[in-house]
């Protein structure tokens, strides 16, 4: 009995012990903005979803149509020493843009349907990059502001003026503007990472 005993007080112990580490680190993981951030990804997402139904238009076709790199069946090698137009990018005429993580996304898709490139699909991942661009604007500003102090609704209303404001036409509508998207996206990522970092080295867990 007193053996059983002293094994229940210890996992007991053990299970608080636990819960006191881990939640800290389970509030910095915890969404911030809410409800905000489901909101701002389908406003964004419905300010685009006509986009769908468009073509490949100026710089597209120059970038995905005419681009050796993003036809089904190229070599994948030579995507990490051309330009985002498809030359070398040791040429004399090359713009000397270098984007390859975007070539690789456009490639995705001539892969996915194993043929040409088909306008709905770049214009459907786009407003989907668009969408989950605006549901990281809000849960940053509820993070930047702190919920306390109103952070909520500075997330709602930054968010919804980022998701309809219409210089996002261009990166969004257009398909090369896929750069500006991602790039957003990566940002957003390095904003959240940083501030996770921070968080656990105030609790001591980082070097």
């Amino acid at each position: 009995m007193l053996v059983r005993s002293v094994v229940r007080s210890s996992a007991r112990l053990s299970t608080e012990l636990e819960g006191a580490l881990l939640a800290p680190h389970a509030r910095m993981f915890a969404c911030k903005a809410g409800w905000v951030v489901p909101l701002a990804f389908f406003v964004g997402l419905a300010c685009y979803i006509n986009c769908i139904a468009c073509d490949f238009v100026f710089d597209d076709r120059l970038a995905i149509l005419n681009n050796k790199d993003v036809q089904h069946g190229a070599a994948l090698a030579p995507i990490w020493s051309n330009d985002f137009w498809g030359k070398g990018l040791q040429m004399h005429d090359s713009h000397k843009s270098y984007r390859p993580l975007t070539i690789l996304s456009f490639r995705f898709h001539t892969w996915w349907r194993q043929g040409e490139p088909r306008p709905a699909d770049f214009h459907a991942a786009n407003a989907l990059l668009h969408a989950l661009v605006c549901g990281c604007v809000a849960e940053l500003a509820a993070r930047t502001c702190g919920v306390r102090s109103g952070g909520r609704r500075i997330a709602l209303l930054s968010s919804l003026l980022f998701a309809a404001h219409p210089i996002h036409v261009e990166a969004v509508t257009g398909t090369v503007g896929r750069a500006e998207l991602l790039c957003a996206l990566a940002c957003m990522a390095g904003f959240a990472s940083h501030g996770v970092a921070a968080g656990m080295a105030s609790h001591g867990v980082a070097a």
